[in-house]
């Protein structure tokens, strides 16, 4: 990865995808409590796992984000 290789190409598109990723999240969120409020039995029995899951990849988007501005030298 770009930390292992100081890669600072990989790391700044890891950077510039930020953003993207951060709205990713938030349309994920919406869209499963919209699922919930319609009452979905399959999202209503998921419900926990799914928020899990977008809890663990909005982690590591932060992380990946801290340490491609580490490589890049943005800190």
């Amino acid at each position: 990865g770009a930390f292992a290789l100081q890669d600072q190409r990989m790391a700044q598109k890891v950077l510039d995808q930020k953003e993207y990723i951060d709205s990713l999240e938030i349309t994920l969120r919406k869209t499963h409590i919209n699922r919930l409020n319609v009452g979905i039995e399959l999202s209503q029995k998921t419900s926990g796992v799914h928020l899990d899951l977008i809890n663990i990849l909005k982690r590591i988007n932060d992380h990946s984000f801290s340490i491609a501005r580490a490589v890049v030298g943005k800190l």
